[in-house]
């Protein structure tokens, strides 16, 4: 699992896993809130430098419901994007 090169990552919770218990916040507060009751809700869509990324990966192993989970996201640079000229299709018989 490497932050650098072109694969970012994005920090995800299961709703439907959590069960309130807040131990995620106190691993990564920058990224992870607690709603009224407590649930987990992920503030941030992509982890932006190395250091929030090490203190996800504490939250996820910390999770003792296992609601949160680590998701990589493909970067694409700018040199990588063509645009796809759309193909004529074949006439249909």
């Amino acid at each position: 699992m490497s932050y650098h090169g072109t694969e970012r990552w994005k920090l995800v919770v299961d709703g439907t896993v959590c069960d309130g218990h807040g131990i995620c916040v106190l691993h990564c507060p920058d990224l992870v809130t607690l709603d009224e009751w407590g649930y987990a809700g992920v503030e941030k869509d992509l982890i932006g430098t190395a250091a929030q990324l090490r203190r996800a990966r504490r939250a996820v192993a910390a999770c003792p419901e296992r609601a949160l989970a680590l998701r990589p996201v493909q970067m694409l640079r700018d040199a990588e994007l063509v645009r796809a000229e759309p193909r004529e299709s074949a006439p249909l018989k």
